[in-house]
């Protein structure tokens, strides 16, 4: 969701210095409009069919190989359920490293 930033060579931010990883919750159009796009067309998407997975994709700087950040889930009935399609890959493929993955947001990272 970062063309215009990752062609200069920003990893996170935008052409116009916005951190976009960051503004997910309620982003202006003005300021984000990829991720307000992505938004915007996940709601279109609703009114028609159920949305079972939305996948952001990323690079990191120290990690290798594949891997997953996922949300963590409160309810212990669904606990597992966003660990599901990480599991699938890491089975499926060697590239994939489900060891790597972590499901929980850090309180300074959410908006």
């Amino acid at each position: 969701l970062n063309p215009d930033g990752v062609i200069v060579g920003n990893y996170r931010s935008s052409l116009a210095a916005r951190d976009l990883n960051r503004n997910y919750k309620n982003p202006i159009k003005d300021a984000y409009p990829s991720i307000w796009s992505v938004k915007a067309m996940i709601r279109r998407m609703l009114t028609e069919r159920e949305v079972v997975l939305y996948c952001d994709l990323h690079g990191h700087s120290r990690k290798m190989n594949v891997f997953m950040y996922g949300c963590e889930n409160k309810d212990p009935s669904l606990r597992l359920q966003e660990r599901v399609f990480p599991n699938m890959m890491g089975r499926n493929t060697s590239k994939f490293k489900y060891s790597s993955c972590r499901f929980k947001v850090q309180k300074n990272k959410i908006i």
